[in-house]
């Protein structure tokens, strides 16, 4: 009788081996695929802004066109198939572009949108859509709006921008009439550093005084740069109170030009003083001082128009530099008893041409100022100048929002108007933070029937 065995699979995969009998595709182990698939580069589409107002028109008046940046800020083309007008009203609206477009990589198209109210009604429920062929955003909807009114009035809207590092120099007065305020700087420096910190602001900030007979000050910073990198808040307050308390017996020819030049050219900007002056960095100069410049240092002679060219100069691009300062009035003095001030033309001149801020030493609002002056330095606008000129500038013709929030009339925490630059003017706490959405609406002359 013959006896049959039944072998294990494994014990037979061996014997065919030993034998030389090769398995079946089945039987050999398939290594594991091993590659990861890498995604594929992805266009993204961004578009700005995210919406617009075309204010208050008579019916068949035609509005100022406004533009529309699309940008791609993916790594791959952009393709945007079309652009569209959708919602009850649109035919008030005109685009001056439909598509499609082809958009590069970090490229940009723009286009138009114009509106024309057609009765005097409201508009807004219209859409302009962007369609693409971003995976994520097939269609942006950017809202538009406008009115047909009896009185033509615009709106117009600034998006708050700001820098991330800043550099300030500080030139103190210490001259003897001098030593109460700067007492009360000192204390109130908290504000000053506290809004940097708010900001998240990489500062830096160096000391100078006004006195340009004292071979060891001449531009001398009075101690070492204050940095955010290396100073607490706390720390910093403390290091400046002492850089500007060191004795108040300075020259009575108080030099706050000349002192600042010195300060930031060679050969001290090279050498004791180098290292305040970066490239990532808005420049802010602020002086405090109840004196006019009277600088006579270089030459020619220091004087506000060849001031205001150098100071632009020291940055690429000269709207990062602004001079600010906490002096008396452009053409009148004020004051009494050790400190009277005197008219402060010159300084005037060149904050006026560096847009920075004045404040009235003899008021002596040192924390309002702090806090302007903090967030002009920053690199935040103030002054918001109109494409027209309101044919009424009165509080109850101009409304002012920030962030869709009133903002009051007013010079300390509020808004003005100033008719020199057609500006409106934001004031302390008033000021939008980086973001923020400012819209200003006001009446105009449309020169199409407006009464």
């Amino acid at each position: 009788m013959r006896r049959l065995f039944l072998l294990a699979p494994f014990v037979l995969a061996a014997c065919a081996q030993d034998i030389g009998i090769a398995p079946k595709d089945s039987d050999v182990p398939v290594p594991a695929d091993t590659d990861v698939a890498l995604p594929a580069l992805q266009p993204d589409i961004e578009v700005s802004p995210p919406s617009l107002s075309f204010g208050s028109l008579p019916p068949n008046c035609p509005a100022d066109d406004q533009e529309v940046t699309v940008t791609n800020v993916g790594e791959a083309p952009l393709n945007v198939t079309s652009l569209a007008l959708d919602g009850a009203g649109n035919s008030a609206f005109t685009l001056n572009k439909a598509g499609p477009f082809r958009i590069a990589p970090g490229e940009s198209i723009k286009f138009k949108v114009g509106f024309e109210a057609g009765d005097y009604v409201l508009y807004d429920k219209v859409k302009v859509v962007v369609a693409s062929n971003d995976p994520d955003e097939k269609t942006v909807k950017v809202g538009v709006a406008g009115e047909g009114a009896n009185a033509a009035f615009k709106d117009e809207l600034f998006i708050q921008e700001s820098a991330s590092a800043v550099d300030v120099l500080w030139i103190i007065d210490n001259s003897g009439s001098m030593e109460d305020t700067i007492r009360q700087l000192g204390n109130a420096m908290n504000t000053f550093i506290n809004s940097f910190v708010n900001l998240g602001m990489d500062y830096q900030i160096a000391v100078v005084t006004t006195d340009m007979a004292n071979p060891t000050e001449s531009g001398h910073f009075m101690g070492p740069i204050i940095k955010s990198s290396t100073y607490t808040p706390a720390n910093a307050v403390n290091e400046f109170r002492s850089q500007t308390s060191q004795g108040f017996s300075g020259s009575p020819d108080e030099m706050g030009l000349a002192a600042s030049m010195a300060a930031l050219s060679a050969p001290l900007v090279t050498g004791s003083n180098a290292g305040l002056i970066r490239s990532n960095a808005t420049l802010a100069v602020v002086v405090i001082s109840d004196e006019e410049d009277s600088s006579d240092y270089g030459s020619p002679a220091v004087n506000p128009p060849g001031y205001i060219t150098w100071v632009k100069s020291l940055k690429s691009n000269p709207d990062d530099v602004t001079f600010s300062g906490m002096v008396g009035p452009k053409s009148s003095t004020c004051g009494g008893g050790i400190q009277i001030v005197s008219a402060a033309p010159r300084y005037h001149q060149v904050i006026n041409s560096t847009h920075g801020v004045w404040s009235n030493i003899c008021q002596l609002d040192i924390n309002p100022f702090l806090t302007h002056l903090s967030y002009v330095a920053a690199g935040l606008e103030f002054r918001f100048p109109l494409s027209d000129t309101p044919v009424n500038t009165s509080p109850s013709a101009i409304t002012v929002t920030v962030d869709g929030a009133a903002v009051p009339y007013g010079a300390i925490n509020g808004w003005t108007y100033d008719a020199t630059t057609n500006s409106v003017e934001l004031h302390g706490d008033a000021i939008a933070d980086p973001g923020e959405a400012i819209v200003i609406n006001y009446p105009y002359d449309s020169g199409c029937g407006n009464p």
